[in-house]
């Protein structure tokens, strides 16, 4: 036998999860060893726009699992044997994607505080469940808004679900962060999205709506 001959298998490829890539090619190796050819399997890889191929197992296996990809990229990979001082020939290039890892409430805390409209669009159009969570403010991403006087976001938000009148563990709503800023704009929009006016709130509520009140007939 000559190594110009030895084709790998094809790889059978799994991903368990965003960060990595397991591969097999099973009994391969046994079968060649039984016929007294003793190989070792390399499998490189390399993303699907780079021309740098990367070592990720060298090794008489039969399998590798490798974790350090990045998620929702497509990559190539390819198997090849090596007997004694020389390698065979690659096999043919698979190309595999890892999946998107989901985002967190705080990638929205984040895309809220540098404006990124295309990237809060994305993740209140995968889901409305973070819409409710606080950050290390205790500010609901509502809150983080109105604070920052974003009203296109504001709209965004109200328009994903999220909850007007929400509370954070000091009693403090988005109306009340938007009167106390003074933000008349963000006062109105609220207004008119059901944000309510409790007649029974503490003195430091009181106090900040009637600088709402203030605000909106001056």
């Amino acid at each position: 036998m000559r190594v110009e001959d030895l084709y790998p298998p094809f790889p059978v490829i799994s991903i368990p999860d965003f960060h990595s890539v397991k591969v097999e090619w099973f009994e391969c190796l046994e079968e060649l060893a039984e016929e007294d050819v003793i190989c070792f399997m390399e499998v490189t890889l390399r993303k699907k726009d780079s021309n740098k191929w990367e070592q990720i197992y060298f090794g008489n296996g039969t399998y590798c699992v490798y974790h350090e990809l990045e998620p929702g990229t497509e990559y190539e990979l390819r198997l090849r044997l090596k007997w004694e001082k020389d390698f065979g020939p690659f096999g043919s290039i698979e190309v595999f994607e890892t999946p998107q890892e989901p985002d967190t409430a705080f990638d929205l805390h984040k895309a809220i505080k540098f404006e990124d409209m295309d990237t809060i669009q994305r993740i209140l159009s995968t889901s409305n469940a973070k819409v409710e969570v606080t950050d290390q403010m205790d500010y609901t991403p509502l809150m983080a808004a109105v604070s920052r006087n974003s009203k296109s976001i504001i709209n965004m938000l109200l328009n994903a679900g999220a909850n007007v009148n929400a509370a954070n563990k000091l009693g403090k709503t988005a109306l009340m962060l938007g009167a106390n800023k003074g933000f008349i704009d963000v006062v109105d929009i609220l207004l008119k999205r059901g944000a309510s006016v409790d007649a029974k709130v503490s003195i430091q509520k009181f106090r900040l709506l009637q600088r709402l009140i203030v605000a909106i007939v001056f």
